[in-house]
């Protein structure tokens, strides 16, 4: 056991000197989205709520707020496709998700890429195994994306740090978010519809096991997360 977290703890080291600024963004975006969305309704819920009385307004308010939310990791992309859906119903929860996860994820992209300037693929050029892997998975990158934005693993914030400082392009990664966001929006905002209160989503993110379209959305979310795991490990041989 002791093995185990002290080559580990090498393994993040290493990630650490070789690029510092990615190494803290990837914690961040792990950690703060759950933490901070409960906050923010607890704190802002009644404001939340006076942007179903905006209509239009409203919407276009809530898609363009959480835009930059998203990009900086302060709400997971689920909570935000539920509150969409809470808020102004489907088609309307819909519309605004759509626009925002595509934006959010295309210029969260661009600014980590930018922010990164290569020293993650520099430091990974030390290590042939890391190289051959990203050599070998040139064919199937667009169907990794895909199949990590499906997982329930592959918090939005982290699939865009991972796959920003990749050798893929913005084509295949843009495809590959429109394909593996579609479904989960889909379920996510037809949740949100169902609802009852916005302080619910302190309790338990809205999402639980009594809600059959959850089970749906987690069963669809672990069969993504299993084929990513096969996609990469075929790879790997």
């Amino acid at each position: 056991m002791l093995d185990f977290l002290k080559k580990n703890f090498q393994r993040l080291k290493k990630i650490h000197d070789g690029s510092p600024k990615i190494f803290w963004l990837m914690l961040s975006v792990a950690i703060l989205p759950t933490f901070l969305s409960s906050n923010l309704v607890i704190f802002f819920g009644n404001e939340i709520l006076k942007l179903k009385e905006l209509s239009t307004d409203g919407l276009l308010i809530y898609t363009f707020l959480t835009i930059p939310m998203m990009i900086f990791a302060l709400v997971p992309s689920t909570f935000v496709a539920g509150g969409a859906g809470f808020l102004f119903g489907f088609s309307y929860g819909i519309s605004s998700t759509f626009i925002g996860y595509n934006l959010a994820s295309s210029l969260a992209f661009f600014f980590l890429r930018r922010l990164d300037k290569g020293k993650v693929q520099s430091f990974l050029s030390n290590y042939p195994k890391a190289v051959s892997f990203q050599k070998k998975i040139k064919n199937d990158e667009k169907w990794i994306v895909t199949l990590a934005r499906i997982s329930p693993f592959g918090t939005f914030s982290l699939v865009n740090l991972t796959f920003a400082v990749s050798q893929i392009s913005f084509k295949k990664y843009f495809l590959g978010t429109l394909m593996g966001m579609f479904p989960r929006t889909l379920v996510a905002v037809f949740i949100g519809t169902s609802a009852k209160s916005i302080y619910d989503f302190t309790k338990h993110g809205v999402f639980d096991f009594e809600n059959p379209f959850y089970v749906f959305l987690f069963g669809f979310s672990v069969l993504g997360f299993l084929l990513l795991f096969w996609l990469v490990n075929k790879n790997l041989d």
